[in-house]
C-alpha cells in the first residue's frame, strides 16, 4: 500500500495556531512512523509539520481557510503525495498568497511538471538531477520526486524518509477537538434509532403508533 499523504510545514511558533485552525489537539501518544489520521512532528530545525495520512475529506494542502491566515504570520510549505497514481505537488505561501507551486501527474506523462511562481534557489539543481535520471527510463518516475525533494530542502520533511531528529518516536498523534454528544443526546439518539428500526407494517399500525401515549 502506497502513501497517500498531505502535509503542512509551519514555523514552530505557529504550531499552536495551526492546531487551533484545524481543531486538533496533541495527545502525547508518539510513534516511530506516521499513523493513519493526523500527526505532527517537530523537525528540530525551526519547522513543525502536520501530516495527514489516508485522511478523508478536504486535505490540508487545499484548505485555504487554514493556509491563508497562517501564511500571513510566516512563510509555510504545503504538499500532497498520492503514490497510487504517482501524483505529487508542493507549494509555498506567504502574506496570504501562494508564491510558488510544483505539480507532477504521471497520468499526464512521466515528464509532466507544472511550475508556477518564483521558485526557490534549490529548484533548478533538483530538477536537473531528476530529469537526468529520467533520461531513457520508462519504468521509474523520477519527475514525481521533484516537488517532494524541493519541499524536503525547504523544511526537512519528506514522506518516505526517516526524519533527522533525535527522538526514535518523533511523530505525535493528534485528535479532533470536535465536541462529542453528551449522554442525554446519546440516549435520545439511541431511542430514535431504536424506534426507526421498528417500522409499522400497516396503515392501522402507523395510526395507532402516532396516537399512542408516549411513556
Amino acid at each position: 500500500m502506497g502513501f497517500s499523504q498531505s502535509w503542512i510545514a509551519v514555523k514552530k511558533d505557529d504550531c499552536s495556531y495551526l492546531l487551533e485552525l484545524m481543531q486538533l489537539r496533541k495527545t502525547a501518544e508518539f510513534s516511530e512512523c506516521v499513523e493513519n489520521g493526523a500527526n505532527c512532528i517537530d523537525m528540530g530545525n525551526g519547522w513543525n509539520v502536520l501530516i495527514e495520512e489516508h485522511v478523508s475529506g478536504t486535505p490540508v494542502f487545499e484548505r485555504e481557510d487554514v493556509i491563508v491566515p497562517l501564511s500571513r504570520r510566516n512563510e509555510l510549505i504545503v504538499a500532497f503525495v498520492e503514490e497510487h497514481t504517482m501524483f505529487s505537488t508542493c507549494a509555498a505561501w506567504r502574506d496570504g498568497k501562494q508564491i510558488w507551486r510544483l505539480e507532477h501527474d504521471a497520468q499526464k506523462g512521466l515528464s509532466h511538471l507544472v511550475i508556477e511562481g518564483q521558485m526557490p534557489e534549490c529548484f533548478e539543481s533538483i530538477r536537473a538531477e531528476n530529469l537526468k535520471l529520467q533520461e531513457g527510463i520508462s519504468d521509474t518516475d523520477f519527475v514525481f520526486e521533484i516537488p517532494l525533494a524541493v519541499g524536503e530542502r525547504m523544511c526537512g520533511y519528506k514522506h518516505d524518509q526517516t526524519p533527522d531528529v533525535a527522538s526514535q518516536q518523533p511523530f505525535e498523534k493528534l485528535r479532533s477537538n470536535a465536541a462529542k454528544p453528551n449522554s442525554a443526546d446519546s440516549s435520545s439518539f439511541k431511542r430514535f434509532t431504536s424506534n426507526k428500526e421498528k417500522k409499522p407494517e400497516t396503515l392501522a399500525d402507523m395510526i395507532r403508533s402516532f396516537f399512542k401515549p408516549k411513556s
